[in-house]
């Protein structure tokens, strides 16, 4: 669609899929063809890895810890289907960075949801190890969010929000104090915010590069890619709080492998797309029309997206390899468990009353 006389981007004649294709072949015959094969490649390597694991993950009890786990295997599914539809029509590119985007904030606060599923199941067992009789009570009678307090409160005060990205550097600034109802919400709020504000940008860039003119629509998609970067390292920031305040009690639980197969391939795709486009606009011999815009030949943005895409498509081996090796299917048990919207409304409810709860230290310095 257009606005006016405006052109809108992506909707110049050579990038229609009959048009791409005639032109590819023509001027860049075999690095062409062999990004479709390996492409192709890729992309049913992709979907059987992730079938085998699913199915795997089908054959354990059924349980809210086997549904999550299982989701999970959304983000390198979509991924990979979305990455080999722009190698076969370059124009989809903003649908695919739109599932891209939604797949990445849904496997992250999937992560989340699993992390507070597992400190819940361990929250209760620490409980029953170390609590006395009349704690257990009054504990259990508050619900999984105040054992999962008292439990985090049993490692002692640290600098919990003194973590990667923003403040790894400023351990020493901050001050010691144990995890609160408070500071477990506001951890879920820094995920679910990217959730939110991804789908909005998104849906709305998509929009705006369909229906706007071209330096709006630009703008806009410049803007945006901004707040969904900063959204998204907000996100990273709630997750590693929730990583280090969890890491000894989830020992077991090997999260450090499941927080590396999120995201180291969502950072090397991000630097691949960097490296590739150095390349491509020091490299890429003038006469090459591949992917090129015949109204706007200087402009090789389509160049990088597609060979970004390429990468990134076999990207997706590597990330489901880490993912089944992450979220092994011999973990998933029928265990007592508690959705997180639950669990946040027993965590509000002690933020309401004060959350103060008393652990076995203060039991011992109360009688002194």
């Amino acid at each position: 669609m257009s606005t006016g006389d405006a052109k809108t981007p992506g909707s110049g004649e050579g990038l229609r899929v009959q048009e791409f294709f005639h032109t590819c072949l023509k001027d860049n015959r075999g690095p062409f063809l062999v990004s479709l094969i390996l492409g192709g490649i890729a992309l049913l390597t992709t979907l059987i890895l992730t079938w085998q694991h699913v199915s795997r993950l089908r054959q354990r009890p059924i349980c809210m810890l086997q549904s999550y786990y299982t989701s999970i295997f959304v983000f390198p599914t979509v991924w990979a289907i979305s990455a080999f539809s722009t190698l076969i029509c370059p124009r989809s590119a903003p649908l695919a960075e739109l599932a891209q985007g939604q797949s990445e904030a849904w496997a992250i606060y999937v992560f989340l949801v699993i992390l507070f599923v597992l400190v819940a199941r361990e929250s209760l067992a620490d409980e029953v190890r170390h609590a006395s009789e009349e704690q257990h009570l009054e504990t259990k009678a508050r619900g999984t969010g105040a054992a999962i307090v008292t439990a985090l409160a049993r490692q002692g005060p640290q600098p919990f929000f003194a973590v990667p990205p923003f403040f790894c550097c400023f351990v020493r600034c901050f001050p010691k104090h144990d995890l609160s109802a408070r500071h477990l919400l506001r951890v879920s709020a820094l995920v679910r915010q990217y959730a939110y504000l991804q789908l909005f940008f998104s849906v709305f860039s998509l929009w705006a590069e369909f229906t706007v003119p071209e330096d709006r629509a630009k703008q806009w998609a410049s803007f945006s890619r901004t707040v969904l970067k900063i959204s998204g390292f907000m996100a990273i920031y709630g997750l590693f709080v929730m990583y280090k305040a969890t890491h000894d009690l989830l020992h077991e639980w090997k999260t450090t492998g499941k927080f590396i197969a999120i995201k180291v391939v969502i950072l090397l795709s991000i630097l691949q797309e960097k490296v590739i486009k150095m390349l491509i606009y020091k490299f890429r011999r003038k006469d090459n029309t591949c992917l090129v815009d015949p109204a706007d030949p200087e402009d090789l943005d389509h160049v990088v997206t597609y060979w970004s895409q390429f990468a990134l498509l076999l990207d997706t081996i590597l990330m489901v390899c880490l993912l089944s090796r992450a979220f092994d299917p011999e973990e998933v048990q029928d265990l007592q468990q508690q959705h997180l919207d639950l669990v946040e409304l027993e965590l509000q409810q002690m933020k309401v009353e004060g959350g103060n709860l008393k652990t076995e230290s203060d039991s011992d310095d109360d009688s002194d």
